[in-house]
């Protein structure tokens, strides 16, 4: 790497908004040598002096208001870039930041995060977008001291991963969480699922999804359904869930 190349290093990071993905991210990029200075959303003004980029870690509905409260107590004169967290969110949503001479682009880190739960941070795939291809280059250099896995998408594609994220982890736990619900009412424990929960997962390393779906919906076992649903005629919620669930799997392996 050469001098120019050097002094296009990102090393000095300011993340705004210190929930679970923006505290991970510091974390993950102090880990990784940088200098990573956290600003809470909320405070009227942001120290973002000297910074060499600035992540903006928010609900996606506040994204903009973070980036008009920067652009009106700043400019920028040198290479300071802003990008947001947000896989449903565009790009452009910090087009105002480049009036005022700030870059923009996207580091998406595709991954759940609570922050008291340790992670391998190089399983983390960062899904990254840059206003040009110097910025683009910049956030992969960066996100690549971090995790192996960067992939470029737009905010198209990243949108597409985002709906395909949502449906793999956020519905999945949501069934988790209501199984473990329905276990409790009838004085049984969630943790007997465990093991049948990590080989699920297991599995996909080396079998499509499709291939490993198992149970009496793949085999078309009306029997084994109906049954089910005798069962969960005084949930409402559950008896609803089971019958579009099972169709959705009987129809997908016709």
């Amino acid at each position: 790497m050469d001098q120019t190349d050097s002094q296009q290093d990102i090393k000095r990071i300011t993340i705004i908004g210190n929930g679970n993905v923006g505290s991970h991210l510091g974390r993950a990029f102090r880990t990784a040598g940088c200098r990573v200075k956290m600003q809470s959303s909320r405070d009227s003004q942001y120290d973002i002096s000297d910074s060499d980029l600035i992540i903006i870690s928010v609900k996606d509905k506040f994204i903009a208001e973070v980036v008009e409260r920067i652009t009106e107590s700043s400019t920028q004169s040198h290479s300071c870039i802003i990008v947001h967290t947000s896989g449903s969110v565009g790009m452009d949503v910090l087009q105002p930041a480049v009036k005022s001479g700030y870059g923009i682009g996207v580091l998406y880190p595709m991954q759940t995060f609570t922050k008291e739960v340790e992670m391998r941070y190089n399983d983390i795939p960062f899904l990254t977008e840059g206003q040009n291809h110097e910025i683009f280059e910049r956030l992969k250099t960066l996100a690549l001291r971090v995790s192996p896995c960067v992939i470029e998408a737009d905010s198209g594609v990243r949108g597409k991963y985002h709906i395909g994220a949502v449906l793999t982890c956020n519905f999945a736990n949501h069934l988790w969480a209501l199984a473990d619900d329905y276990l409790n009412d009838n004085n049984l424990s969630f943790d007997t699922l465990m093991p049948l929960l990590r080989q699920t997962v297991e599995k996909l390393r080396s079998t499509a999804p499709k291939d490993a779906q198992t149970g009496p919906a793949v085999r078309n076992d009306r029997n084994v359904i109906d049954r089910h649903l005798r069962v969960l005629e005084s949930n409402k919620k559950l008896y609803e869930l089971y019958s579009i669930l099972s169709e959705s799997i009987i129809n997908h392996h016709k």
